[in-house]
């Protein structure tokens, strides 16, 4: 169980599954959380951003996904955790070119 993120209008350079699917955005609780504490740490508040403790389709718009590419890249080289800092940066890029996220 988690927060499932759905692309809702993916560039063409979005990552994409063997089967040229775009690949989600997909986290558990554990790692829903860490990204919101993160965020707050880097001067955004995922409340602001859209982001919801609910999975039923609410929408973090594309402007607010590449504003959370932009401070993962950006302050990524905060995290201590090499493990934490090698799963995290994989999603600059989904976030990034998601165009948007339904929140599922």
């Amino acid at each position: 169980m988690g927060m499932d993120l759905k692309p809702i209008n993916p560039s063409l350079d979005a990552p994409r599954n063997e089967n040229g699917e775009v690949i989600w955005g997909r986290y558990n609780w554990r790692g829903w959380g860490f990204l919101c504490d993160f965020l707050c740490k880097a001067g955004l508040n995922p409340d602001e951003l859209g982001f919801s403790g609910l999975n039923d389709g609410h929408v973090i718009t594309e402007e607010n996904c590449k504003k959370v590419a932009d401070a993962i890249e950006q302050n990524l080289h905060t995290l201590e955790e090499d493990e934490d800092k090698e799963w995290l940066s994989e999603h600059i890029v989904r976030w990034r070119t998601c165009g948007g996220y339904e929140q599922w």
